[in-house]
């Protein structure tokens, strides 16, 4: 215990007046019981909520969780039985191919690291790996490897 911490503790050892004890007593006393009549008139003015009335919520409650249960399954199905592939889906398709940098079958941020490594390196870069057709591999084709990595598809989000 350092001395600010002894000098704390004795301060608490000290006695306060016998007045001052007295009149924190008054002040934070509780006001006493409070008779059954009293209590019984403040709970006779509440309103009563009605049997019927909560059944009625209660029944409005489970017909729209139904109902929302309803049309997620109704959802599923139908993006289940879909075998068109959307042109977002072929975009994403075509893009995946020429993002997957190091050919691998799957694009991710390895893909954009590579890429990223091969520019600082000043290596000779393949033509296909300008992917946003501006006549230059930089920083802009990492980003968009990059965003085809953690981009997700409409179907992953279902």
């Amino acid at each position: 215990m350092n001395d600010q911490e002894a000098q704390f503790d004795a301060g608490l050892e000290r006695q306060v007046s016998k007045a001052l004890s007295q009149d924190l007593k008054r002040l934070y006393q509780s006001p006493g019981h409070v008779p059954d009549s009293i209590d019984r008139a403040i709970l006779s003015q509440l309103p009563v909520p009605s049997t019927r009335a909560y059944r009625i919520r209660v029944y409005r409650t489970v017909a729209a969780f139904a109902a929302l249960i309803g049309i997620v399954i109704g959802l599923l199905v139908f993006t289940q039985g879909e075998t068109n592939i959307s042109t977002d889906e072929q975009a994403q398709t075509s893009t995946f191919a020429r993002t997957d940098i190091d050919q691998n079958g799957t694009v991710n941020i390895l893909d954009a690291y590579s890429l990223a490594r091969h520019i600082k390196s000043q290596q000779p870069a393949r033509p296909t790996w300008d992917l946003n057709a501006d006549g230059r591999i930089n920083q802009a084709d990492v980003d968009l490897v990059a965003y085809t990595a953690v981009r997700l598809s409409r179907r992953e989000l279902l």
